[in-house]
């Protein structure tokens, strides 16, 4: 697979799918995961949530974790003041494989109040489908993928458009799964 703007047309000559322009929202490993195993050529999928939010997620911690450069070379990330956190252990959460980073010397560091109040220092969690999400982060600053990414406005909005501002459809107007479903 190859992440990033494709040329040509939407269906390949196997039949497959060669270009996928997802929502924020799926921005998942499963997803990016399920596509490779597809064969889609072109997968376009901003980082954050699905509701007008950036890709920066908030954190309590203080920095996103975005903020740090993990070094696949070192197996290890560089925090913003240029400290290693080097790998800690492995665990399990929610059935997803991670590893936590952490022990970089926080005590004397500047951004200390802007990265952490746990008076450990700051942890970093890698799950085993970051890998693939980094490489979907660096296709999606290229500005030749934010230009074919930004086409989709133009097919699903005004989809949207249709269907709440001129039909009224603000809501279901029917109770129940099955019924819902038929609306």
């Amino acid at each position: 697979m190859v992440l990033g703007p494709c040329s040509g047309k939407r269906k390949g000559s196997t039949g497959g799918v060669k270009q996928l322009l997802l929502d924020a929202g799926f921005f998942v490993g499963k997803v990016m995961e399920t596509a490779l195993e597809e064969e889609v050529e072109d997968l376009l999928c901003p980082e954050g949530g699905s509701r007008g939010t950036s890709g920066e997620k908030k954190s309590s911690k203080g920095f996103a974790k975005s903020a740090f450069h993990y070094d696949e070379q070192r197996d290890c990330y560089k925090c913003p003041a240029g400290e290693e956190l080097l790998p800690l252990g492995q665990s399990h959460d929610d059935g997803k494989r991670l590893t936590r980073y952490g022990g970089a010397p926080c005590q004397p560091c500047e951004l200390r109040e802007q990265c952490t109040s746990n008076s450990r220092g700051r942890t970093v969690k890698r799950y085993e489908d970051d890998e693939i999400k980094d490489a979907l982060r660096d296709v999606m600053r290229h500005p030749a993928a934010q230009r074919e990414y930004s086409r989709r406005k133009g097919m699903v909005e005004p989809v949207f458009s249709e269907l709440k501002g001129i039909q009224g459809l603000q809501r279901f107007r029917r109770r129940g799964l099955d019924k819902v479903r038929l609306e």
